[in-house]
């Protein structure tokens, strides 16, 4: 499953690799490094975004050494979240 979400024109794929440990999901795609990403990335709401290693989860669950904001990643928080609620619901 795969998802085209729409930042400032452009479609960026997201394709979701699931929870990974309590609050925090797996993401990879096409056309991140435009947002200030990698590949691969993974995110914790409300809009926390880490690279998708170990060291980025600390004993409780929370993700660490988040990578700082840039507007499209603003933008894909939206998405985001709204994908997580949905699955969550």
């Amino acid at each position: 499953m795969f998802m085209n979400v729409p930042i400032f024109g452009d479609d960026v794929t997201l394709t979701p690799q699931g929870k990974i440990l309590g609050s925090i999901f797996s993401f990879t795609g096409d056309g991140l490094i435009k947002l200030g990403l990698p590949g691969g990335f993974f995110f914790q709401m409300p809009d926390k975004f880490a690279l998708p290693t170990e060291q980025s989860i600390d004993q409780d669950g929370q993700l660490i050494n988040t990578l700082p904001h840039t507007r499209g990643m603003c933008q894909l928080t939206e998405h985001l979240r709204k994908w997580i609620w949905n699955r969550t619901e």
